[in-house]
């Protein structure tokens, strides 16, 4: 104990100890970014192939929920594989199919916000500024949520600058971080701000 009490007093240790921390929380934000990038492309993937078998069996709605209740049996415990998400990874891939400008950048969101955007947003333009701000700025899905119910889509251009420089991006905040400290900047995974990442769109729901 007093070995270990000595060793904290230390500032090389505190030192040592941030470092070990923030490679540690940089391995599981890189891991969480490839977790989220194959769940969205197993989403359109399977939204994709419930689409094709209906277009080309000429299948109805039934086969929808006949799959959901395979699947939960398949796969007990697992969220995602509700009747209503199928439906949603179906109208996801009926959206964005024949969209190659769009398609790319869902991906690099959440499957949570990707909902909201998908249901709450008009057109592909207003969809393409709210996938790239949340993208930007790391956005939680409540964030997002507020920033569309405030039309922030709609606000001028001068609004929309004003925003950026509120709200720094988080690549932009760890390269000012670390050219101040010369260490690395790990964000906490709060869903209160705007500048912290938060992973709520890994939720799955259903």
């Amino acid at each position: 104990m007093k070995k270990r009490m000595r060793l904290e007093k230390e500032a090389g240790y505190r030192e040592f100890f941030g470092e070990i921390k923030n490679r540690i929380r940089a391995a599981q934000y890189d891991a969480l970014k490839a977790v989220n990038k194959e769940l969205i492309g197993l989403y359109w993937d399977i939204g994709r192939m419930i689409v094709h078998r209906q277009e080309k069996n000429g299948w109805g709605k039934g086969v929808v929920a006949n799959l959901a209740a395979d699947l939960q049996k398949e796969f007990p415990g697992v969220r995602g594989y509700s009747r209503d998400n199928l439906w949603r990874m179906r109208k996801f891939h009926l959206e964005y199919r024949d969209k190659p400008k769009l398609a790319p950048l869902v991906q690099e969101i959440g499957w949570a916000h990707n909902l909201v955007i998908l249901e709450s947003c008009e057109d592909d333009l207003e969809r393409e500024f709210y996938i790239k701000m949340t993208r930007k700025f790391g956005w939680s899905k409540n964030v997002l949520i507020h920033h569309i119910g405030n039309k922030s889509y709609q606000k001028p251009s001068r609004t929309r600058r004003i925003l950026r420089r509120r709200f720094p991006s988080v690549s932009e905040t760890r390269r000012n971080w670390r050219s101040r400290t010369n260490t690395p900047l790990i964000f906490s995974n709060s869903a209160s701000s705007t500048a912290k990442w938060s992973w709520n769109g890994l939720s799955l729901p259903g």
